[in-house]
């Protein structure tokens, strides 16, 4: 539970496309094109057309709707003070990442320039 900086700028995000979701005991990672990605130890959300599921780590339930945004492209990016990180995808399709461990890092978003630690 490190949290997003203030001032943390993450638009880089928007226009790009999810090309890949990788999926581990422990984590999920969203690969997008032009080499970043977000690599997830905590909780996430998906909404898709109106169907709702959750993931935490250490589970399989609620993976099935994550496959469901490969191909999709980043609309839009949004940061909360609690460190939720939003993306929003056409056709009404929404991830949510939750930082949600309190003692360990849930999170990191990598890019060809460096990575965040949430």
């Amino acid at each position: 539970m490190y949290g997003l900086p203030r001032d943390v700028d993450l638009q880089f995000l928007t226009g790009r496309e999810l090309i890949q979701v990788a999926i581990g005991k422990w984590q999920i990672q969203f690969n997008f094109e032009r080499d970043a990605s977000i690599a997830v130890e905590s909780r996430i959300r998906i909404q898709i057309y109106g169907q709702k599921a959750e993931w935490r780590s250490g589970e399989t339930a609620g993976i099935e709707l994550a496959l469901c945004l490969v191909g999709s492209t980043v609309t839009q990016v949004r940061a909360q003070h609690d460190g939720t990180l939003i993306l929003r995808f056409g056709e009404g399709k929404e991830l949510q990442v939750l930082d949600s461990n309190e003692n360990l890092e849930s999170y990191q978003i990598t890019t060809p320039t460096g990575s965040l630690i949430v």
